[in-house]
């Protein structure tokens, strides 16, 4: 289930989208159904590592309906690794929200050659 405490707000979805993508190595791809309705997106970003230097691609936002999320997700997450492959990158970096499925979506990601690399933690105030 996806339940974020805070309120959505599609202003600053499609605000962070378009600062991200207009950035140098921003890439944004979307996910239509056959009437052409968004059904899903990823946006992500191929720059240096901040730590290491190292050329990789972030993942920052990505949705996917829920009707949709077998091969859309699987189809917005190759484009980006194409990309990322073609751009040098040695490393793609995904999230795991707490808001999200965790278990399914850690088994997504290791069924796709991912392991885990690091954890977030996060305090309200």
């Amino acid at each position: 289930m996806y339940e974020i405490p805070e309120r959505i707000s599609p202003e600053a979805i499609m605000s962070s989208c378009e600062i991200v993508v207009g950035r140098p190595g921003g890439r944004g791809y979307g996910w239509f159904d056959a009437g052409i309705k968004p059904q899903g997106f990823f946006v992500g970003l191929i720059q240096d590592d901040l730590l290491t230097g190292v050329k990789s691609g972030f993942e920052h936002l990505w949705w996917v309906a829920p009707a949709h999320r077998g091969a859309a997700s699987v189809a917005l997450l190759s484009a980006f690794e194409t990309d990322c492959k073609a751009e040098g990158c040695e490393r793609i970096s995904l999230g795991v929200s707490q808001y999200i499925e965790v278990k399914r979506l850690v088994r997504f990601y290791r069924r796709r050659g991912y392991q885990e690399h690091g954890q977030i933690i996060s305090k309200r105030i």
